[in-house]
Order: structure tokens, then sequence, then C-alpha cells
């Protein structure tokens, strides 16, 4: 499960509204945010397990346990591989997922051979979204070297950086770099 999941808030994150904003939006769309402050350290201790995952063993949470992997059986053996039984050729379908705009987005790792990297790049409808993610609550300039290196590599096509940091400020951090808490994205 995601933290906005966790939390009840039904998403995975904010990550399409940077692709439906130009970039001097962004500030405003972190802003309308409210997702509750959390220290990253928490949540990776918590992890995305549902929360009768990580109880101490008993009857009552056993039982929860036993709900839980019953419904993840069922929705993949009943859903997932009839589905796939469906499709006859893997190959063209696999060519059509990545020529429709209903397809997921692309989520990679970028780096240069002169070691310049970004932790993830969202590719969507042929944009990206580079994001560096640094446990500091307080990044600085140099912080942001992968994500100018990307966005110098790629101006056409990148929308904008996003700095993600463990503290509470947004701001304008470098040019088309935005430093934003990640309690507030993700």
């Amino acid at each position: 499960m995601t933290r906005r999941e966790q939390l009840g808030l039904g998403s995975a994150g904010i990550w399409a509204q940077f692709f439906d904003y130009e970039r001097k939006q962004w500030t405003e769309v972190v802003g309308g945010e409210s997702a509750p402050y959390e220290e990253w350290q928490s949540l990776a201790k918590r992890g995305g397990y549902p929360a009768a995952a990580l109880l101490p063993p008993s009857d009552h949470v056993e039982a929860d346990r036993q709900e839980i992997f019953a419904g993840s059986t069922q929705t993949y053996l009943e859903r997932d591989l009839r589905d796939l039984a469906a499709i006859e050729n893997l190959y063209d379908f696999q060519r059509l997922m990545r020529e429709t705009d209903t397809a997921r987005p692309a989520i990679l790792y970028w780096r240069t051979s002169n070691g310049d990297e970004v932790d993830f790049v969202v590719e969507r409808h042929g944009k990206l979204l580079a994001i560096e993610i640094k446990a500091t609550s307080t990044p600085g300039y140099n912080d942001t070297k992968g994500l100018r290196a990307l966005l110098r590599e790629y101006p056409a096509d990148a929308l904008g950086g996003l700095l993600l940091h463990g503290g509470k400020d947004t701001f304008w951090i470098a040019e088309g770099v935005l430093a934003a808490p990640w309690w507030k994205i993700i």
C-alpha cells in the first residue's frame, strides 16, 4: 500500500498533476496538498504492508492476515491470470500498451557516463518529470546536479525537476527544479 492509501487518501501521490499544470504553477499544486507531515524514517520502518501484517501475532490478527492473503490470491488467480490467458500474442499486446495513452507512465532511472544521475524519471505522453530524493530537510543547490543535467540534455521533453526532501518548505532551488517535502507528494 502507498502512504496515501494507508492514510485513506485513495491515491499514490500527486504525480499526474505536475504533467497537467505549467511549471510556474507547481508551487500552488504542492501548496494545495493537505497530506500530514511525516518523517521518512517512520514510513521506511512501517513499509507498505497492511496494518494487520505489522501487528504482533494473535488470533484476531491472524484472521485479518488470512483475509488479506485470500483476497490477494483470489485477485491474482481469478482475475489476473484469466486476463493474461486471454491474450494470444504478448508481443502485440506490449506494443499496443506502449503506443496508447492509457498505458501506465514509465518510471526510469537516468545516469550519464560522467556520473550525473536522477533517481526517478517519470515519462508520460512523451514528457519527462525528473525526481531526485534526498534525506535532508535542508536541500542545497548541489543536490540538484543530476536534475539540472537531465533538464539540459532533454530541454524539449523535460517538464522540470522535483527535489523531494524531508523538510517542510517548498521553493525553487534551481532553474526548473522545485524542492518540495516528500510527504506532500507521495
